[in-house]
């Protein structure tokens, strides 16, 4: 049996979706969504909770769908943080051992431990984060694989499948249906992201000065530029927007309207845009870029500002 931990916002869950689909592509075998950990740790549980079947329509094997509701709680009770030693009892990995499932780890990093707060000390295989390691494929059997698995490889590898896959659905409002229209079309639209909330909490922080280069680009490429300004805190972003490179004379819509089930319209409207400024490390933005139908698009890093604007992502 092999199972992928799934965890995070809709940025992380596509990336590992991804994941998922080259390991079953290239085995031929069918991998779990390992769903647990939106049951017993509330980091995750942050976010919307798990959006691939309300988002996309994605009906993906999970395991908390094996499991009743008695064992569920069994499961978060040994999930829990010993606040004296700021340790889990256990994760995910030991917890099905202990059922008896014959199970090992492969992992990007160290994440398994150090995202769990675990002391897992079994069979483990660590490959470099933010890399592309077909070499992967070599496990055999029971295999738990954490990670992000962000790195472009793993979709170029299974992107004609899961461009058919990873369908937004179509909103039901007259409003964002508008603006869907609005920025497919026109060869001016730009979405900028800005993010905030937990980011904060990590100590990433939106540095003005590369936004400013950022936005220079974008005047470079594109005339009279309409910004569609993305953002968990536009409140905040209003007030200092022009720290980060725009003019009164721009033309900015912030795009605040889609709140909690429905945020995933702001990818899809992102995805439409002709051109995407990401946020620092946000896999939101990242993925917004990734799943674009536009033929015109250009994406811009400001944590790259050295780089030129690209057309993949």
């Amino acid at each position: 049996m092999r199972m992928v931990m799934i965890g995070g916002g809709l940025g992380n869950q596509i990336s590992q979706y991804v994941f998922k689909r080259y390991i079953e592509l290239n085995t031929g075998e069918t991998c779990f969504f390992d769903d647990m950990p939106y049951f017993g740790i509330e980091e995750y549980a942050k976010h919307n909770g798990y959006e691939l079947e309300r988002v996309f329509g994605i009906q993906a094997k999970r395991v908390s769908s094996l499991l009743d509701l008695e064992t569920r709680i069994e499961f978060i009770n040994l999930m829990t943080v010993d606040p004296q030693t700021n340790r889990r009892t256990a994760g995910p990995v030991e917890i099905y051992q202990s059922c008896g499932l014959d199970l090992y780890l492969v992992q990007e990093g160290n994440f398994y431990n150090t995202d769990l707060l675990s002391d897992y000390c079994g069979e483990a295989y660590s490959y470099p984060v933010k890399r592309f390691c077909p070499e992967i494929l070599s496990h055999r059997g029971g295999v738990y694989y954490y990670g992000y698995w962000f790195p472009r490889g793993w979709f170029e590898s299974v992107e004609k499948t899961v461009r058919k896959e990873l369908v937004f659905r179509e909103p039901s409002d007259e409003v964002n249906r508008r603006l869907l229209k609005l920025v497919s079309q026109s060869d001016r639209s730009v979405a900028v992201h800005f993010r905030r909330g937990d980011f904060l909490q990590h100590g990433i922080e939106m540095q003005p000065e590369l936004y400013c280069k950022a936005i220079d680009k974008v005047r470079r490429m594109v005339s009279h530029p309409v910004f569609f300004v993305f953002s968990d805190d536009i409140p905040w972003v209003k007030e200092h927007i022009f720290e980060y490179g725009f003019s009164p004379a721009d033309e900015i819509c912030f795009m605040g309207h889609n709140q909690g089930k429905n945020s995933y319209l702001d990818m899809y409207l992102m995805s439409c845009c002709r051109g995407i400024v990401l946020a620092q490390e946000s896999t939101f933005s990242g993925m917004a870029a990734r799943l674009s139908r536009r033929e015109d698009l250009f994406v811009i890093d400001p944590s790259k500002p050295d780089e030129a604007p690209d057309s993949t992502w």
